[in-house]
């Protein structure tokens, strides 16, 4: 009886049924306007005819065609307003670094993750610093092309700043700093000098430099420094200054070599985060290039040579930005016309090119969410996702058009078969999230959002775009579906002679050369410098007479001090390198500001002078008595120390920031480079081991070691991904498919494996990937064959299956025309692994199919 009530109390309630159905007639409106606008003049029915009539006029029901519209909408409609909000608080960006393509280095030189984190920042600043020598017989035409070129980097905003000129001013200005602390910087020499007894020799340089002809310091302060300490700490900072380049000279105040018969004048600058936008058409690489050009009439014979990682981030990106259109623009055009050849109709193509854009449009959208920047690279990696996202447009298509069965019909028909082919990719795809790489993480991301996107527009917008079950079967795929099912009878008649062929073709291939089959990475054949870069970067190493090499030392303490203690110690070992010649010198912060157990060492020796003071200032010139302004002050500086975060000349901070990193996180870092050293890690690594908190930062070697081992990683959560797959397999197939289908990695690995020794491609971090992404792809096939043998229409089937194959091996295979290797190699594996799949799952789906 109460049953009855209810019933009786809502069916005369006519305001409720109205109010909740309001959103399904606007969601009918939207569907019915789009409907019948693509589908004006073809066969198909009135849109949503399969609606209910009611009392109210409408269905209050809402049709699952409409539930799943909403659904399409709310996930699209979601990401781009979190996307909206998400710029409030960050902004986006597209990141062009070079450097940042490689996996972090968190451990580095085994410290742990703050010593990683220090060594980022030398990268990041040396990702930034540029060197560039003019080059001329003439000594005078090359300096005053440098000029030319150093005004025009000073009036740019690209650059940070700009050095050329070693002029008076900047001297004395230097100077006047070293004059208020000459006593606490007193370079080794000097110190060397006065602890043995040899005042006297510095006395006597005192009277030679102050009635010579030229002296660097300022000579009016000779009654306070008498002994001429500034203009031998001015000599030894130049000197110091001088010694990362030993082949370059001061000359005419300019920095510059002889090589070969030429003159070769050094400018270095750092780049602005503005100049180094390398997404912008004019950047600090562009206008360095131009103001070259614009010089070499002026300067017959002059040339430029560039280094510096900025030069190759520009060229990388470029070629990246004209390699993704190339390869987005090829991959989109071909699956147009493939698709328009086949179905012969504006309607799919049209639909499938626009699921494409909208799916790139949604990967990055939650790409840019998730990681708030995107890597250059990871649009090239992204191109393949167009052929990925149209397989299932394609297969909606092809049955629909094939078949003439409405939208929801195509979709139950082909809803099993896609829906796992789809989990299985997303599995595979989900695990390269957790890869050490920037671009394979972004790219995994991109792919994730990209194909979720590309399934809900098949799966929820197509059926409720064309409802009906009722829809002519066209013959517009005729042909090629008769062509696809001669290949298949082909197939069926010689199955077990492919099958052999696979075997006895790979298995020997693996067995003879299994020791090749060993997990290897070397970062260094990641990226190949242009002929153009490459001889730049020859030239300015020979002529600066520069080796550098891929380690040098990290040095932390809990202050200042510590720091720069720990520096004096390693430099003393280091010492006994360059006496071995295993190196040519050592550059750190030390070098130019001691620590202050140091300093006072200094002023305890610099006291060897004032018994001198008196017949030292006679010498000079002085009345009688005047030695006690010199003891005065020399007591009023006694407490004067210096200190990395000390107030210095912007020139010598510049300096020192090349060395000094600083604080982080409460503890403070600086780097300790090597100059021309032998090529023996090993032997540094052990001076790095005797010492406390130095590490030695061996950055090739590392990320090599990270990446073997990662590769293995990658290798395990593979295994871990075909148990799950297995597992949802086992679900839904009977025990007879499921040992089918999970016998394909076992193929893969044969093949992928034989193609890898052949072409002499070593087990790395990317081919690993790469055959991840295979598996989860080549699944597809097994799952859509298997599927197929139930349907009534199979050549419908058989065609989705190749067109679906062929779309996703062109967007890989465009990728083997990437000239960045890790993307070369990954295109080649997938197009190999893909055709493998695709043969595979026709081999394997039994004999009655």
């Amino acid at each position: 009886m109460r049953e009855a009530q209810q019933a009786a109390k809502f069916s005369n309630n006519d305001e409720l049924p109205r109010r909740a159905a309001w959103h399904q007639v606007l969601l009918q409106k939207i569907c019915r306007s789009i409907g019948n606008l693509l589908y004006r003049g073809s066969s198909a029915p009135p849109l949503l005819a399969e609606e209910l009539n009611s009392p109210g006029g409408r269905s209050i029901r809402p049709s699952p065609n409409k539930r799943d519209l909403a659904l399409w909408i709310v996930f699209h409609a979601a990401l781009g307003v979190l996307l909206g909000i998400s710029l409030f608080f960050a902004p986006l960006r597209i990141n062009m670094n070079l450097l940042d393509v490689l996996p972090s280095d968190r451990s580095a030189g085994g410290g742990g993750i703050p010593i990683g984190r220090a060594d980022r920042v030398i990268s990041e600043r040396s990702s930034r610093q540029i060197i560039i020598l003019a080059d001329n017989p003439d000594f005078e035409s090359a300096r005053k092309a440098g000029e030319e070129m150093y005004a025009a980097l000073g009036s740019s905003p690209f650059f940070e700043n700009a050095t050329f000129r070693v002029d008076a001013e900047m001297v004395s200005g230097f100077s006047d700093f070293l004059h208020d602390y000459r006593y606490a910087l007193l370079d080794r020499k000097t110190e060397s000098l006065l602890e043995s007894g040899g005042a006297g020799l510095i006395a006597n340089d005192a009277l030679a430099s102050a009635y010579g002809l030229f002296t660097l310091a300022s000579l009016d302060n000779l009654e306070q420094d008498p002994f001429l300490l500034t203009e031998r700490e001015t000599r030894s900072f130049l000197s110091s200054l001088l010694s990362s380049s030993p082949a370059m000279s001061l000359s005419d105040g300019v920095l510059c070599a002889e090589y070969e018969g030429s003159w070769f004048v050094m400018i270095r600058a750092v780049l602005t985060n503005e100049g180094a936008f390398f997404l912008r058409k004019e950047n600090a690489v562009t206008f360095i290039y131009s103001q070259a050009e614009r010089i070499f009439p002026d300067y017959p014979g002059t040339r430029f040579h560039f280094s510096g990682v900025p030069f190759h981030t520009y060229e990388s990106s470029s070629g990246a930005r004209k390699e993704a259109a190339l390869i987005s623009g090829v991959s989109l055009l071909l699956v147009v016309l493939i698709l328009a050849m086949v179905f012969r109709s504006v309607v799919p193509v049209a639909l499938s090119a626009g699921a494409v854009l909208l799916s790139i449009g949604t990967a990055f959208a939650g790409c840019f969410l998730f990681f708030r920047e995107i890597h250059i690279l990871t649009l090239v990696f992204g191109t393949s996702l167009i052929g990925t996202c149209v397989d299932y447009s394609i297969h909606y298509f092809t049955h629909r058009y094939r078949t003439g069965a409405g939208g929801r019909a195509v979709r139950d028909r082909i809803k099993r078969g896609v829906t796992m082919g789809f989990l299985s990719t997303e599995i595979c795809f989900f695990i390269l999230i957790f890869a050490p790489f920037a671009i394979l993480k972004q790219f995994a991301l991109f792919s994730v959002f990209g194909m979720l996107s590309s399934y809900l527009t098949v799966m929820c917008l197509y059926p409720a775009l064309s409802p009906g079950d009722a829809m002519a079967r066209h013959s517009r795929v005729k042909p090629v579906p008769l062509f696809f099912g001669k290949i298949n009878g082909a197939f069926t008649r010689i199955r077990p002679a492919l099958i052999a062929a696979l075997v006895l073709v790979s298995v020997p291939v693996v067995f003879f050369n299994r020791e090749k089959l060993v997990v290897r990475n070397d970062i260094a054949g990641l990226y190949t410098a242009s002929p153009f870069l490459l001889e730049n970067e020859k030239t300015v190493s020979r002529v600066l007479d520069y080796g550098s090499a891929p380690w040098y030392y990290i040095v932390t303490g809990a202050s200042e001090q510590e720091v720069l203690e720990r520096e004096e110690a390693l430099l003393a070992l280091l010492s006994e390198e360059i006496v071995q010649n295993n190196m040519d010198s050592a550059l750190a912060a030390s070098n130019f500001v001691p620590s202050i157990k140091r300093q006072q060492k200094n002023y305890s020796a610099a006291s060897e002078l004032i018994p001198l003071a008196a017949s030292q200032l006679e010498s000079l010139g002085f009345p009688g008595g005047a030695e006690r302004v010199f003891i005065e002050d020399f007591d009023a500086r006694k407490g004067l120390y210096l200190l990395p975060s000390s107030e210095m000349p912007a020139y010598f901070r510049e300096l020192l920031s090349q060395l000094w990193i600083g604080n982080l996180d409460g503890s403070y870092y600086s780097a300790v480079l090597l100059v021309n050293p032998v090529p023996d890690s090993g032997r540094f690594a052990k001076i790095a081991q005797a010492l406390d908190s130095v590490y030695l930062v061996n950055k090739v070697a590392s990320i090599n070691r990270n990446l073997d081992s990662l590769t293995r990683t990658v290798l395990m959560l593979y295994g871990i991904a075909c148990l799950a797959i297995a597992v949802i397999v086992r679900l839904f197939y009977p025990w007879r498919d499921t040992i089918r289908i999970c016998s394909l990695p076992l193929i893969l690995i044969l093949v992928t494996s034989s193609v890898l020794i052949l072409e002499d491609i070593p087990l790395g971090f990317f081919p690993v990937c790469a055959f991840v992404l295979v598996f989860g792809l080549g699944l597809d096939y097994s799952f859509y064959c298997l599927e197929n043998r139930k349907q009534k229409h199979k050549e419908a089937g058989l065609t989705a299956i190749f067109l679906s194959f062929l779309t996703t091996v062109l967007s890989f295979g465009a990728l083997v025309l990437s000239s960045f290797m890790p993307i070369h190699v990954f295109g080649l594996v997938v197009c190999t692994g893909l055709t493998a799949a695709l043969l595979s799952a026709f081999l394997l789906r039994g004999k009655k199919e």
